[in-house]
């Protein structure tokens, strides 16, 4: 009588291809739900994810997963272990999420500068926009109030709103900055329109013409004869003295030293007269001249911190001080200014990297208010 033998891998086999079955259906679940999360994801989700420092994975990142859950899963059934699909599942997403995390911080200023592209080409296609853009800007210069701004821009949609205001008041603060002398209480007025408007100290500080306005008005303060305090410094690297208050940092300044080089050009005449074999005596004269050559070489790259008793150069290689009563005289320059020390022989100091006509406005009559 025949013997049957029972194969002891179809029980595998059949266990293997049902928990396959139930695998299959909870990654394609988890699945589809995380794609469709990340493309109804709008620009104030990711705006926000990227404050909070969300990390998203993108639809390549949630195929690579499916791959490895579907190499998992048939290698475990092979196999006949459930470890090794935990293995190189889990492995899979560990490798996916290190790829989200470092393309993260890349993405996200695409992403933000690409938002701010679409919002100013929206806005510079239409003239509608631009109407409300110079309606707000003459109510800033009349110094209205907020209520009319706001009704303006009410009429915007809510994603233009924030930025047609900001292009509308750097439009504005253009026409303040070359005015030969800023009305009074214009600073006040422009600060409590954007706390209103939730604009950031960050976002002012990153448009030129909000810091040519904060220069414009610490000049003007200077030449009335008042110490203007709106300059901080969060790490100040300096020990200031007592009653010393901050003017303006130069962030990123190098300084330049002068190098004198000297030599001497010249040529020699005469003749040359045969003594023996392979000797000759040279009957003639040298004469030439002295040549003297100067230029700027950079030594040091630090910052340049203006106060209202002394200019200080730091940089972690040499720091320097100079009271306004030891420096003989400026150089202004376009880019940088010039630094002239009141010591026998002393070089002048080049400091380039800056505006050099704000500095040299700055130091040239600062010591209005000292004296």
């Amino acid at each position: 009588m025949a013997r049957r033998y029972r194969d002891p891998w179809a029980k595998k086999s059949k266990k293997g291809m049902k928990s396959l079955g139930t695998m299959a259906k909870v990654g394609g679940a988890l699945g589809y739900a995380a794609y469709n999360s990340i493309k109804s994801t709008n620009a104030q989700t990711r705006h926000l994810n990227q404050a909070t420092k969300t990390k998203n994975i993108s639809p390549k990142g949630c195929g690579i997963i499916a791959i490895g859950f579907i190499l998992g899963a048939i290698i475990g059934i092979c196999a006949g272990s459930f470890m090794a699909f935990g293995i190189i599942f889990l492995g899979t997403a560990f490798v996916v999420s290190i790829m989200t995390i470092v393309s993260s911080d890349d993405n996200t200023e695409q992403t933000s500068s690409s938002t701010d592209t679409k919002e100013k080409v929206l806005i510079n296609s239409n003239p509608k926009f631009k109407e409300t853009i110079d309606a707000i800007k003459k109510s800033i210069m009349a110094k209205v109030c907020y209520e009319p701004i706001n009704t303006e821009l009410n009429a915007l949609p809510v994603n233009l709103r924030k930025e047609c205001f900001l292009q509308a008041l750097l439009s504005a603060l253009n026409e303040y900055n070359l005015m030969s002398e800023i009305p009074n209480e214009t600073e006040k007025y422009i600060d409590a329109l954007t706390a209103k408007m939730n604009i950031s100290e960050d976002i002012l500080a990153s448009k030129s013409q909000y810091v040519d306005f904060t220069k414009s008005l610490i000049v003007q303060d200077i030449l009335h004869g008042i110490t203007p305090h709106r300059a901080t410094l969060t790490r100040n690297p300096i020990n200031f003295q007592k009653d010393e208050i901050l003017i303006w940092p130069f962030v990123g300044v190098v300084l330049y030293e002068e190098v004198v080089r000297r030599q001497s050009v010249g040529a020699s005449r005469g003749i040359s007269v045969r003594v023996a074999s392979g000797i000759y005596y040279r009957v003639g004269a040298f004469k030439g001249e002295p040549l003297v050559t100067s230029s700027l070489q950079p030594k040091y790259s630090g910052s340049l911190i203006i106060t209202n008793k002394n200019v200080y150069f730091y940089s972690v290689q040499k720091s320097i001080r100079l009271p306004y009563g030891k420096i003989l005289s400026f150089v202004p320059f376009e880019d940088g200014i010039g630094i002239q020390p009141d010591r026998m022989n002393a070089k002048t100091i080049y400091i380039k990297g800056l505006d050099g006509r704000f500095a040299f406005n700055v130091v040239s009559n600062i010591q209005n208010i000292n004296n």
